[in-house]
């Protein structure tokens, strides 16, 4: 749920983590998460206690910026809910943020690609566009139900910007990973996208 960004331990540990899988894959890209951070500027945390959420979670997406694409020289990508103000944009404290962080936007870099996740069928999602002209590469993430997932790629696809990188089939063990290949909104995105049925499709399972 979270992790203190001032613990200077904090990152002495993470760090040779992080290059132990990347030298084990020989990784050109590393995802940091960063998802549903729903515990930050804790008033538990005599750190943190009192500080500006914003400016703790964008101190945690630098710090890791830093090392990957500075020191790893890889790329590097995330989830986007915290970047997104829930009240603003209609989503729920899961999709989007109701602590605080959504203006850390402005503050990190934004060579970053930015996954877009959103598993509900809904009329547009703005976070999209806000994404893209904030100067991210954007990568829409659905998940089990087609609907939703063809409404998330249908309104990604119609934004025409080259900073919009498809469709991202996450999978989340709806599917065994023999067979992801015949999970329905991958296969739906592989059409709709103009893929071949043996082209490679990327999912981020657990």
């Amino acid at each position: 749920r979270s992790w203190c960004p001032l613990n200077p331990d904090i990152n002495r540990i993470v760090f040779p983590l992080i290059d132990e899988l990347i030298d084990a894959f020989a990784a050109d890209a590393f995802h940091v998460g960063m998802d549903e951070v729903l515990i930050i500027a804790s008033d538990d945390c005599p750190r943190c206690r009192g500080k500006n959420p914003v400016r703790l979670f964008a101190k945690q997406v630098n710090d890791l910026h830093e090392h990957l694409v500075k020191g790893r020289k890889v790329e590097m990508l995330m989830w986007g809910d915290r970047l997104l103000d829930a009240k603003a944009m209609g989503y729920s404290k899961w999709e989007a943020s109701e602590n605080g962080t959504a203006a850390a936007v402005d503050l990190i870099p934004h060579d970053i690609i930015i996954c877009d996740w959103h598993y509900e069928r809904r009329p547009t999602y703005e976070s999209v566009p806000l994404l893209l002209k904030r100067g991210f590469r954007v990568w829409p993430a659905g998940w089990h139900d087609p609907q939703a997932a063809e409404a998330l790629l249908d309104f990604s696809a119609a934004q025409k910007d080259a900073r919009m990188l498809g469709y991202l089939s996450t999978t989340w063990g709806k599917v065994p990973l023999d067979r992801l290949d015949t999970f329905g909104p991958t296969q739906l995105a592989a059409r709709k996208l103009g893929m071949s049925a043996g082209a490679p499709a990327l999912h981020s399972s657990r």
